[in-house]
């Protein structure tokens, strides 16, 4: 009959470490160091970089160096900016958004079908705003627009000059079928429409190029699919 465990007593002593371990951790331990050194030395070739290479825009600049407070989160966006790798991990990230999970990294543009993106303005709302109508467009925005070109169309005509209003509409409106399937426009008028309709007795002269571009599309393709234009 086996003797009674006591509750009490240490757990067994595990069995010596297999010859290979030590090899198996020198490698981890390795990689684990370049990892960690290969940013740094990145360094000499990106320190006097003045733009990105992804996200083409300019990299903050090293900070002269100071007693102040100001001077760490300078120092920080300067070599976060120029850490070695980043724009590659960027871009891989990016990628893999878009790949596995079919979203955009950014939150102003949106991956359409087709390969069609969509902007969706600098705050990021103005699909829900001038198509789904799910973002308020107030009448004073309509009214304080037409008010606007109107008082430029009066400032001009007092100096003999002609003044036409051109509105450029967004690229959904003209190219709503490579939308995502879950988009669905407003059956209300968008805030083109109304302000269409307030100058249409002001005699300010406007022009609505919408007509023209859906015709043109048909043997053209009037904006990008990658871009806003």
């Amino acid at each position: 009959m086996p003797a009674t465990l006591d509750p009490l007593s240490l757990p067994p002593v595990p069995p010596p470490a297999l010859a290979t371990w030590p090899a198996r951790d020198r490698i981890v331990a390795t990689v684990f160091v370049f990892c960690l050194i290969a940013p740094l030395l990145a360094l000499a070739f990106t320190w006097s970089r003045t733009m990105t290479l992804f996200e083409k825009r300019p990299m903050a600049p090293w900070p002269a160096f100071e007693l102040a407070t100001s001077f760490p989160p300078a120092f920080e966006r300067a070599f976060a900016d120029r850490f070695g790798g980043r724009d590659k991990l960027i871009r891989l990230h990016h990628a893999s958004l878009f790949e596995v999970f079919g979203v955009s990294a950014l939150a102003t543009v949106m991956p359409g079908r087709d390969g069609w993106f969509y902007w969706l303005g600098e705050d990021g709302l103005s699909l829900n705003r001038h198509y789904r109508g799910v973002s308020a467009f107030p009448k004073a925005y309509v009214d304080a627009t037409a008010a606007e070109f109107i008082r430029r169309r009066d400032w001009l005509a007092a100096r003999g000059i002609p003044y036409v209003v051109a509105i450029v509409p967004e690229k959904f409106t003209i190219y709503p079928e490579y939308l995502p399937a879950w988009v669905a426009k407003s059956a209300q008028p968008s805030p083109y429409d109304s302000v269409v309709a307030a100058l249409q007795s002001t005699g300010v002269a406007l022009i609505d190029l919408r007509p023209a571009l859906r015709a043109a599309k048909a043997h053209d393709r009037v904006y990008f699919k990658t871009d806003s234009h």
